[in-house]
C-alpha cells in the first residue's frame, strides 16, 4: 500500500481500525532544528499512532531521532525501550545502504494499549 501516513492513519482512526503492529522505517528525520515540527513524534500522527494501538517500531540510523521519539512517548505516557538494532537481513533498502556503508541501526519499540 503506497499512501501518505498522515492521511492513512486519520482514516484508520475514524474507522476505529486497530493495529497489531506498525513500523515507521529510517523516516526522514528533518535534522535541521527548524524542521523539528515535521517529526513524526511532533506531529498530529503521533496521536493517531497512539489510537491505534499495537507494537510500534521504529529504526533509524540516527540515534538522536530514536532518543528523542522515546521521550515523546514518555510524555505520552507510553513506555518504550531502544537500543541498537542488528539483523542478518535488511527489510528496506534504506537498511541495506545504511549498514553497506557501515552505520548503526536504532531501534526503538513500544506496546501501544490505547
Amino acid at each position: 500500500l503506497r499512501a501518505d501516513l498522515n492521511d492513512f492513519l486519520r482514516l484508520l482512526v475514524l474507522n476505529k481500525k486497530k493495529l497489531s503492529k506498525h513500523y515507521l522505517l529510517y523516516p526522514n528525520p528533518y535534522p535541521k532544528s527548524a524542521h523539528l515540527q515535521r517529526r513524526w513524534y511532533a506531529t498530529s500522527a503521533l496521536k493517531d499512532m497512539l489510537e491505534l494501538g499495537g507494537l510500534l517500531e521504529v529504526r533509524s540510523n540516527w540515534q538522536l531521532y530514536i532518543q528523542e521519539f522515546s521521550a515523546a512517548l514518555a510524555i505520552a505516557n507510553v513506555s518504550n525501550k531502544i537500543g541498537l538494532f542488528a539483523s542478518d537481513q535488511a527489510i528496506t533498502p534504506f537498511e541495506r545502504k545504511y549498514w553497506q556503508s557501515g552505520q548503526s541501526s536504532w531501534q526503538l519499540l513500544a506496546n501501544i494499549n490505547p
